[in-house]
């Protein structure tokens, strides 16, 4: 007895469009070309079938990774008890990153960079909780368990996040930079600018929710270290 696979389908959203477009044209082009609907139909079931198992396969395989990328995420951070930044909203080191795993931006930036724990397991290790009690943070705004006050405490992960990972650049070492065949400081650089812009839109979101939902028309936006003032304290 065949087990069919069920499909996340939020792993596949393009996949599925495209599926559904190309079964609709092969199903147009039978008819015409057939003249009969039944036989049209039955082609079309069989095709898919054999499309809805491909997807089902892409699907658990996409759905493993994110599994397999959120377990080791946990494990970049084991055996860490200590804070080591200024910011203490945590009095102590997560044993699970449960916020972060909740965005898909901030865990494909952390993966992009995540070479870095080669050469310093910890800095990396901050990097992963700053970005959780980021995310934090975010949540709790939007979900109004924290007041827009607690905006400022979000730009102080934010800035604190672009000075880890400028950090990486110096840990880094130049004999590494063409390594595993990438370039690894443009991958960082590429990180710390999607990390620049993913950021700036989650505080738009926050900017424009406190004011709308919350009231609250003072949102300091303008004390946002820009990106440029975090870069020049490593590259003068």
């Amino acid at each position: 007895m065949v087990k069919i696979k069920m499909i996340i389908f939020e792993n596949i959203y393009t996949e599925i469009y495209i599926s559904i477009i190309l079964l609709s044209v092969v199903f147009l082009l039978l008819h015409r070309l057939k003249g009969n609907s039944l036989l049209a139909i039955i082609i079309i079931l069989i095709i898919g079938y054999s499309v809805y198992y491909y997807l089902s396969e892409i699907s658990q395989k996409k759905e493993t990774s994110i599994s397999n990328l959120k377990q080791t995420i946990n494990e970049d951070i084991q055996g860490r008890a200590e804070i080591s930044e200024d910011i203490f909203y945590n009095r102590s080191f997560p044993k699970s990153l449960k916020y972060l795993k909740e965005s898909d931006e901030l865990m494909a930036i952390a993966t992009n960079v995540r070479f870095v724990k080669k050469f310093n397991k910890s800095v990396y290790a901050d990097l992963l909780n700053n970005m959780n009690s980021l995310m934090k943070i975010y949540i709790y705004i939007l979900s109004e368990r924290y007041s827009a006050e607690q905006v400022q405490l979000f730009i102080d992960y934010r800035d604190n996040i672009l000075e880890l990972m400028h950090s990486f650049i110096i840990l880094v070492p130049e004999y590494l930079k063409h390594t595993y065949g990438f370039n690894a400081y443009e991958e960082i650089h590429k990180s710390i600018d999607d990390f620049t812009i993913h950021s700036r839109k989650m505080m738009e979101i926050l900017d424009n929710f406190c004011k709308i939902h919350l009231n609250d028309v003072y949102i300091p936006i303008e004390k946002y270290k820009p990106y440029n003032s975090i870069k020049s304290s490593y590259f003068p």
